[in-house]
């Protein structure tokens, strides 16, 4: 677990903090499993208060001095942000979310020695998860979808679960008691998700598409070509801006304007493209085939279509798939969603012959 250092060191303390209390408390958390992510300090209440709410999302050990003025403010914002009692002990308060796996330490900075006294088993019992979260992270079903799925499904163990969501990008938190973690009864719900939920299923961790598809390019050796005639440039600043890692791997990026571009860039023949308007199925197959040929690439993405009726095509020497769409939104969230579902296809594509991704 990691957890955040927060020092408020104000004017009213007059003492100096002993210079032992930091590597001392480090060394005695990292015993008990606790890593300090980041030493924050604050020789002001106000900053601290107004930061206090940001800070407390991943665990806490915070030193204060309880006999501050406002001291019942922090306490009142910690319980709030927690939505937990606060509890006592000889050194100071703790808040603990067990739904969520973090905990809130707050020591007395008046009482110098506190870190002298802790006691390792009190730190290892505060810090230790009651419950485990397994994530699962779908695409392409919202939020209410996922949870009429996952009520579906017999659960008589009683696992919790909650589902949380951006749009179409939905995050399954499964909570179990550590007896149940890693258990026969908890693979077998867990299988029972994949089976009805599997092809929208991307990762069984907390990370995004983007970070999903640069652990794929990481483990295959492919090159990826994209084309863009809908999202006027969009595409590709999401991938400048999010693939910051085997951004190699995107070998080619023709972003089109206009229909002579076609021509001009992927090389497709003028005689053909009479045939054919901008939105039609037919189009956006030869020009995914174009993007293969021109680029060389072993797997070609092409977002393509209009607003209204937009489609992606996906495909490499042996086949071209196409994906057809119809959603009731304004432009800039189409443009967006369907970046998310061209990043969902890829990741697809590349995890249909390595079993290990």
């Amino acid at each position: 677990m990691k957890a955040n250092l927060i020092v408020l060191k104000t004017q009213e303390i007059q003492t100096e903090l002993p210079l032992f209390i930091e590597p001392t408390l480090t060394q005695k958390l990292g015993q008990v499993g606790v890593e300090i992510y980041k030493s924050l300090y604050f020789n002001k209440f106000e900053n601290l208060n107004k930061s206090i709410f940001s800070l407390l999302e991943n665990s806490t050990i915070l030193l204060f001095d309880l006999s501050h003025p406002n001291a019942d403010e922090i306490l009142s914002q910690i319980s709030k942000f927690y939505q937990v009692e606060q509890k006592d002990f000889a050194q100071g308060k703790i808040w603990k979310d067990e739904t969520k796996n973090r905990v809130c330490v707050l020591f007395d900075i008046n009482q110098t020695d506190f870190v002298l006294n802790v006691d390792k088993n009190f730190l290892h019992a505060t810090f230790s998860p009651t419950k485990y979260a397994m994530v699962l992270k779908t695409f392409g079903l919202g939020e209410s979808e996922i949870k009429k799925v996952l009520h579906s499904i017999p659960n008589s163990y009683g696992f919790e679960f909650f589902v949380t969501s951006n749009f179409l990008d939905c995050q399954i938190n499964i909570l179990v008691d550590a007896d149940f973690y890693k258990s026969n009864v908890l693979d077998d719900f867990v299988r029972k998700i994949y089976e009805i939920l599997g092809n929208y299923i991307y990762a069984d961790e907390d990370i995004n598409l983007f970070e999903k598809l640069m652990e794929g390019l990481s483990i295959k050796d492919v090159k990826i070509a994209i084309c863009d005639w809908l999202t006027q440039g969009l595409f590709f600043n999401e991938i400048e801006n999010n693939i910051t890692k085997q951004r190699d791997k995107i070998c080619c990026f023709y972003n089109i304007t206009k229909k002579s571009d076609l021509s001009v860039m992927l090389k497709m023949k003028e005689d053909a493209l009479q045939n054919y308007v901008s939105e039609s199925d037919e189009i956006v197959y030869e020009m995914a085939y174009a993007v293969l040929q021109e680029s060389k690439a072993d797997i070609a993405v092409v977002v393509a279509g209009t607003t209204k009726n937009p489609k992606i095509a996906i495909g490499d020497s042996e086949a071209i798939h196409l994906y057809k769409f119809n959603f009731n939104h304004n432009k800039s969230l189409i443009n967006n969603i369907m970046i998310q579902n061209a990043i969902f296809k890829l990741i697809k594509k590349l995890k249909q012959s390595n079993k290990l991704f």
